[in-house]
């Protein structure tokens, strides 16, 4: 133990401590080279700024683990940060992990990324919520580069304005079948979107799908387009309602280019007038 009463600096082993500035630090570190466990422990604490900071790395030779831990708290901003890693050379797993808190402006952040070199498994995820804003954000992605299967989700929703949006895509290049899904949602101005696209490279089949509803002034859409590249089918159908006017409107076209058949059909009705075309 050595202490110095000037600038009241007290030392021990492998503890530092400064009563004035309240820096408190203590450090160990741990090593077998028969068993090859590696430690290294560190943690700081400032009771004036109020940081306080604590990391752990271990590390195993042997069975090739690696972990790095950090987490960091700040108690006057409210910020509060703690990160992961972990690594295995043998298995070849791979993760990271991170989550921040600010208290304050309540500002929530979760991000974890998963990696497989052997699988080829590859996983990031995210996720962000502010709850003065109301902000809410989720995103996810997937990918095997061994089956080609390839995910993407994003949803996103603010309470406040009431904009709520969900994407999601899927992709897999060994069947070449291709999938875009997105959805948005208005609940103040009931705007109310949903779109589909389907595409199939092997068979050729192409669908598009669109639906748009507004239940404050009731107009109703729903669009579908369908394309068959081998067997030259086409297709595309459209409905149109409106509740207020009471106007209804189908129209639909079909063409196959190969026996060169074209048929268009269209069809209006007004409740009120009673049209009928």
């Amino acid at each position: 133990m050595v202490p110095d009463s000037g600038g009241a600096l007290w030392v021990q082993g492998g503890m530092v401590q400064d009563s004035v500035g309240a820096l408190w630090v203590q450090g160990g570190m741990v090593q077998d080279s028969v068993g090859a466990l590696w430690v290294q422990m560190e943690m700081v604490q400032d009771y004036v700024g109020a940081l306080w900071v604590q990391r752990e790395m271990v590390q195993d030779y042997v069975g090739a683990l690696w972990v790095q831990r950090e987490m960091v708290q700040d108690s006057v901003g409210a910020l509060w940060v703690q990160r992961e890693m972990v690594q295995d050379s043998v298995e070849a797993l791979w993760v990271q992990r991170e989550m921040l808190q600010d208290s304050v402006g309540a500002l929530w952040v979760q991000r974890e990324m998963v990696q497989d070199s052997v699988g080829a498994l590859w996983v990031q995820r995210e996720m962000v919520q502010d709850s003065l804003g109301a902000l809410w954000v989720q995103k996810e992605m997937v990918q095997d580069s061994v089956g080609a299967l390839w995910v993407q989700r994003e949803m996103l929703q603010d309470s406040v304005g009431a904009l709520w949006v969900q994407r999601e895509m899927v992709q897999d290049s060994v069947g070449a079948l291709w999938v875009q899904r997105e959805m948005v949602q208005d609940s103040l101005g009931a705007l109310w979107v949903q779109k589909e696209m389907v595409q199939d490279s092997v068979g050729a089949l192409w669908v598009q799908r669109e639906m748009v509803q507004d239940s404050l002034g009731a107009l109703w859409v729903q669009r579908e387009m369908v394309q068959d590249s081998v067997g030259a089918l086409w297709v595309q159908r459209e409905m149109v309602q409106d509740s207020v006017g009471a106007l209804w409107v189908q129209r639909e076209m079909v063409q196959d280019s190969l026996g060169a058949l074209w048929v268009q059909r269209e069809m209006v009705q007004d409740s009120l007038g009673a049209l009928w075309v």
